[in-house]
């Protein structure tokens, strides 16, 4: 089994809980021994609490740029409209990152996964897909929901995202996710229960459906990102109705759509423009007329938004397969010695876990 960690999701996470309790933290003159000793003994405590044993564990983050500020897409303004916390100094946040990740290379199995191009959850996505084609099972420690589209199984393996921001770390799987005697996980995952939409929620996993959660996100846009739904109408002279999440996961309820369909969208102008009629036709919208430019706005969603190796170019698929490569997989060792290791005696790393 692989673990992949979203390392930019977690340090955020640890940073902004810890930054409330502290007004200095993180200030440009401040100690950063705090923060990685925290998010270390959180990835050691999951580890042990779920009796995990990775044969490698990839810590992912974020280039300072990436592909999609490079599509051929003029009005987007990519992420542009984020705002970020005052709390503390986001320039030593990100080195605070790199930093982590450069001490993590010394550490056996760990590999520190910062490519330029890609944003680290590219980069999840990338490397837990290529190990699936290779046999071997992933899990994410994520609490981006972005990730979920990521739930896979091909009836011996998966990919399984954990979110260690919930009270009760909630471990999304496949819909279809089938247990096995010799699973991993042992009694980890229940399979009593079983669902025909969406997701169904147990004390031990949430079943999702990554072709849903893909769909949904694509017609309905992410404000988050800056990205605007596929659909959006003037109902008056300052007010403006969009095909939102909302219409989207009702479209989806509605019709029965093929489990290739997002693929078939990114392949087909046909199927985009039928998808654009069904669009306009949920909302009661009389126009028409912008079938095809609803059509080009979900191509467009797609190369956003989209987790999946058909939305990545030969050569970008041939640089992550290079950086996997020459990362071998051992037995790791996350233990509390690799805490002492972490930092010099000036800066001992506390160790402790925060529930975020």
């Amino acid at each position: 089994m692989i673990l992949t960690i979203d390392g930019n999701n977690l340090f955020y996470r640890f940073c902004s809980y810890m930054a409330q309790r502290n007004d200095h933290f993180l200030a440009k003159t401040g100690d950063d021994a705090a923060l990685m000793g925290a998010v270390m003994s959180n990835i050691n405590s999951t580890v042990r609490n779920m009796g995990l044993r990775p044969e490698a564990i990839y810590f992912t983050a974020d280039s300072a740029h990436n592909f999609r500020q490079t599509l051929p897409y003029p009005d987007m303004n990519y992420k542009g409209t984020r705002t970020y916390s005052d709390l503390f100094d986001h320039d030593v946040l990100k080195a605070t990152i790199q930093l982590f990740g450069e001490r993590m290379r010394d550490f056996n199995g760990w590999c520190f996964s910062k490519i330029d191009g890609f944003e680290g959850d590219d980069l999840l996505c990338l490397i837990s897909k290529h190990y699936l084609a290779h046999g071997k099972s992933s899990i994410i420690i994520s609490s981006d929901g972005d990730t979920r589209q990521l739930a896979s199984w091909n009836g011996k393996n998966y990919i399984a995202i954990f979110d260690t921001q919930a009270a009760k770390m909630n471990k999304y799987v496949h819909l279809d996710f089938g247990k096995y005697p010799d699973d991993e996980f042992g009694g980890l995952f229940d399979d009593s229960n079983t669902t025909e939409l969406s997701f169904i929620s147990t004390n031990a996993h949430i079943r999702v459906n990554p072709v849903e959660l893909a769909f949904v996100k694509i017609m309905g846009g992410d404000s988050g990102d800056n990205v605007p739904s596929v659909y959006i109408k003037q109902v008056g002279k300052d007010k403006h109705l969009s095909f939102g999440p909302g219409y989207s996961k009702s479209l989806w309820n509605k019709k029965s759509y093929p489990a290739d369909i997002i693929n078939q969208l990114r392949t087909s102008e046909d199927m985009r423009r039928r998808i654009a009629s069904d669009a306009l036709q949920h909302m009661k919208s009389h126009e028409l007329g912008r079938i095809g430019e609803v059509a080009d706005n979900i191509l467009r969603n797609i190369r956003y938004m989209f987790l999946d190796e058909m939305v990545y170019d030969g050569n970008q698929i041939a640089v992550v397969e290079e950086h996997i490569h020459n990362h071998k997989l051992m037995p790791t060792n996350i233990y509390t010695s690799y805490l002492d290791r972490l930092f010099d005696n000036e800066r001992p790393a506390p160790a402790i876990s925060i529930e975020l």
